[in-house]
């Protein structure tokens, strides 16, 4: 049990929002309840911290009018701490209730305790009052009946249970509260008027009822509520049970244990036949729906296929114009095929100018070769008049006539010219090749990056699910072993019903039932499993296809590349040698010269 001393010395050990010492939360307490008491005076009711309302409900009995004091349970405070009103009220609160005055109630402390108190000082310990109150009512293990004097009433809360006992001061139980009420004699009794004297002398009217029934010591039954009755039944009116009666009782309670758990064998067993029954009938109509779906989607499919005919048989009707052989608008058929031929000329044009770049750089290749060819046949023979000059022989007249410049000169000027030429046709080959080729690599280089692209987001995302779900899994588990942790962490319930809590399952029954269900979700199941291995097929083809395409693309862009290299180094290869024979030309001709 716990007493209103309890609870505020809880409240000073463990605080939440307030720092109040003993004295200090008893005197905030003392002019809480001398604040209500007051407002009780002037029949107003006051709600109390998101805790509840105290306020007053008119009864009527005949003639007489009753103001009875009553206390009305906030549902959220009720909600947060588990809690339920012992007498739900039904009642309209006859007056008007106004909140806490916590200045007021500041006021009030400091003249008790002779200090300046704020009115945060109060509202804070008040506030952890009423949430001590709430924890106290919510755990009936440990501080069990919870009994706190309000001065005008008392609260009493038994296994979560809460009620105010109004005018209770001799420890009766919630029922009786001593057998009295408030009772309008001539005028409504005063709900705060049950505190201890507060500047008035003792003989004033209290919350039990009138100061004239007080005198008259009349103790009537308390209307609108139940008269106590005791409970315990005259020893003369036992029966004391023989041994045979025992027995018999306790074979009746075996045959009747024995009737319920047959009646519920044939029980579950109708209910089980009735399951199989609406599945037989659920997988039943769900095949002549789709029997009915298909053949319904064919004879669409016939009826908006005539349809289509004889729209098509209307707009080439409809197109006709008069005056005119064709229709003054393009359809979406006819521009599709207009940008169709247009692609087609464009191609074919483009193909044309490659051919004839192509059959170009092939003409000029081969008068490259004839030139290349006919100057080294003047080079061979110029060297040779040399030649045969250091020898003493004489030339050979060209043409006819005998050439008039001096032999070195020519040779030099006829090498430069055929150097110069040459590289002027290298440059010409190499800018041709490029500008005929640059297109097609530059296509094929957007396409390759498309794809790499398109292969590297795919691949990107793909690890982007596979995280997600290894994350979710990861998560599932851990949750999963949290909630198993709590189940083997919370205690075994320490208490045996001594009645049977269900019908025992017979093996054989559940076995035939989980059979039959299994029997009825295999084709659901090896559909689903099949559509799964399917999609999973597909969607391994459409990834090694993509791969296959990626793979040829690149194998083709190397292969492309290599060849490229190939004919530089080629037509490198090629220049350096004939760099190399004029070198030597031009050695044998210095050689000449110095001889």
């Amino acid at each position: 049990m716990l007493n209103l001393k309890q609870l505020l010395q809880l409240v000073v050990d463990q605080p939440n929002l307030s720092a109040c010492n003993m004295r200090l939360i008893s005197h905030i307490w003392e002019a809480f309840l001398r604040w209500t008491a007051k407002q009780f005076e002037n029949e107003v009711g006051v709600r109390v911290l998101g805790m509840g309302e105290f306020c007053y409900r008119k009864d009527t009995i005949g003639d007489m009018e009753f103001l009875n004091p009553m206390f009305i349970l906030n549902e959220t405070f009720a909600r947060s701490f588990k809690l339920h009103d012992r007498r739900p009220k039904v009642h309209v609160a006859d007056k008007e209730a106004v909140d806490l005055d916590m200045q007021q109630i500041a006021g009030i402390t400091t003249d008790l305790l002779g200090e300046v108190i704020g009115k945060e000082v109060v509202e804070n310990g008040l506030r952890d009052l009423i949430e001590w109150i709430g924890k106290v009512c919510s755990d009936p293990d440990q501080y069990g009946i919870v009994l706190i004097d309000f001065g005008f009433a008392r609260l009493f809360c038994e296994n979560r249970s809460l009620e105010f006992q109004f005018g209770a001061t001799d420890g009766a139980p919630p029922a009786t509260a001593g057998g009295k009420s408030v009772k309008s004699m001539g005028g409504s009794a005063k709900l705060g008027s049950s505190l201890p004297p507060i500047g008035k002398d003792a003989d004033a009217m209290s919350v039990g009822g009138s100061s004239m029934l007080g005198r008259s010591r009349v103790k009537p039954d308390a209307p609108l509520q139940r008269p106590h009755r005791p409970h315990n039944r005259p020893k003369h009116s036992i029966h004391l049970v023989s041994k045979n009666e025992m027995l018999e009782m306790h074979a009746q309670q075996l045959q009747m244990r024995e009737e319920v758990k047959q009646r519920m064998r044939e029980e579950e067993a109708s209910q089980h036949l009735e399951v199989l029954q609406r599945l037989r009938s659920e997988m039943v109509l769900d095949y002549s729906q789709r029997e009915n779906r298909r053949d319904l989607m064919k004879v669409l499919a016939v009826q908006q296929k005539v349809q289509e005919d004889e729209k098509r048989q209307r707009d080439l009707v409809d197109r006709g114009v008069v005056g005119q052989e064709f229709w003054p608008f393009r359809t979406e058929e006819q521009v599709q095929d207009a940008i169709a031929a247009t692609n087609k000329a464009q191609k074919a044009f483009l193909d044309q100018q490659l051919h004839e770049k192509h059959e170009k750089l092939a003409y000029m290749q081969r008068e490259a070769e004839k030139r290349r060819e006919l100057e080294q046949k003047q080079a061979l023979a110029e060297l040779k008049a040399l030649e045969g000059e250091k020898t003493g022989r004489r030339p050979a007249p060209k043409g006819g006539k005998a050439s008039v410049k001096g032999p070195t000169h020519g040779v030099e000027i006829a090498l430069d010219d055929a150097f110069s030429r040459y590289e002027e046709y290298l440059h010409k080959r190499k800018e041709g090749i490029e500008s005929s080729s640059s297109f097609v690599r530059e296509q094929r280089y957007l396409s390759e990056q498309a794809e790499v692209l398109k292969s590297e987001e795919q691949r990107r995302r793909m690890a982007e699910m596979k995280a997600y779900l290894d994350r979710q899994v990861r998560d599932k588990a851990a949750a999963k072993a949290v909630q198993k942790d709590l189940q083997l962490k919370e205690p075994a319930n320490r208490y045996i019903s001594a009645l049977p809590m269900g019908a025992e399952i017979d093996e054989e029954e559940e076995t035939y039932v989980k059979m039959a269900i299994r029997h009825a979700l295999d084709g659901q199941v090896e559909r689903k499993h099949m559509s799964m291995e399917e999609e999973k097929v597909a969607s391994l083809r459409a990834e090694q296809q993509v791969l296959g395409y990626v793979a040829q693309e690149m194998q083709e862009a190397r292969f492309r590349a290599f060849s490229e290299k190939k004919e530089q180094a080629a037509a490198l290869r090629s220049t350096w040698a004939k760099q190399q024979q004029l070198k030597l030309m031009e050695a044998t001709l210095d050689r000449a010269e110095a001889a």
